[in-house]
């Protein structure tokens, strides 16, 4: 490895470290200021973890960190060591910001533990958005928090086509039915409260999750029929420096033989290709399509590691 590459490498990591400490701080907070005060079920190994300190009184902090060790045995066998030793930082970053906040605020909570349904809703709400954006700062560079994370990645080795965020909501569904069971038989109060709360919770997470991983890749295809491919072509390659594909086509009805025009665009970049087009060919017949990845020059590294 040459001093370039050490230098690369060594930039990566700190920038790694930096988004990991600050999704673990932000959810974290979440934990201590909104779910575990209301007895909320977020899922996963948070779940259980939050199950067990409110029956039998066991640090979250500390759960969370045990429960995750199986489930990291798992991880390297199928992802090998990078994701673990990254997933495994930022897991104990979790661990720690959880305990370390509950020791140093210990009555750090936004809203009084009234059992008003009200207020349960608000601070499920602010738990899963929040815990949603923590969550996502960290999968943002490569890694998860374990738990319920590495089982939805897992499984979409078997559902490829199933968001993360999504298959994350249908694992957790089980842990806030076990949440609700639990509650229920040692009597706590509100338990249906807790279940329908959690349920928000894990379902915000998800969107959240899904918001943000797919905001940073998401992008527009244009396809543009004229019968001024030519300059359209150009000036979109000189005015927005895209590339486009020609393709070729056929009307339906006429079997006029038409070039469409096919281009990636960011998001920004939409507003200015309609202006190219209508300069070139107020005629034309244009198409814009979302694309929820696009991967290749110009866009996302075509060998990035998806969640």
């Amino acid at each position: 490895m040459n001093k370039l590459e050490k230098i690369l490498n060594r930039k990566t990591g700190i920038v790694d470290i930096a988004y990991f400490i600050v999704g673990a701080i932000v959810y974290a907070l979440s934990m201590n200021v909104f779910i575990l005060p209301h007895r909320i079920v977020p899922g996963g190994v948070s779940g259980i973890a939050s199950i067990l300190q409110n029956t039998v009184g066991w640090d979250a902090g500390i759960m969370y960190f045990v429960l995750n060790v199986p489930l990291f045995i798992a991880a390297f066998a199928c992802f090998g060591f990078k994701f673990v030793s990254k997933t495994f930082i930022a897991m104990t970053l979790v661990s720690v910001f959880t305990e370390l906040i509950a020791k140093v605020f210990p009555k750090l909570q936004y809203f009084p533990t009234n059992n008003e349904p009200a207020i349960g809703l608000i601070a499920a709400i602010c738990a899963g958005v929040t815990s949603g954006i923590g969550l996502a700062i960290i999968f943002l560079r490569g890694a998860t928090t374990g738990g319920s994370e590495i089982a939805a990645k897992l499984m979409r080795i078997k559902f490829p086509g199933v968001s993360f965020g999504r298959m994350m909501f249908l694992v957790d569904i089980v842990i806030i039915a076990a949440g609700y069971v639990v509650f229920k038989y040692n009597g706590v109060t509100h338990a249906e409260n807790s279940a329908i709360f959690s349920l928000i919770v894990v379902y915000l997470t998800s969107a959240v999750i899904d918001t943000v991983l797919d905001g940073n890749s998401v992008a527009r295809v244009a396809l543009i029929v004229s019968g001024n491919t030519d300059e359209i072509k150009k000036n979109l390659m000189n005015g927005l420096q895209r590339g486009v594909t020609v393709l070729r086509g056929s009307g339906g009805y006429t079997n006029n033989v038409a070039n469409v025009i096919m281009c990636a665009l960011r998001r920004q970049q939409v507003q200015e290709c309609r202006k190219i087009v209508k300069e070139c060919d107020d005629k034309a017949f244009v198409i814009i399509l979302h694309a929820t990845e696009v991967l290749g020059q110009g866009f996302d590294d075509v060998n990035k590691d998806p969640l």
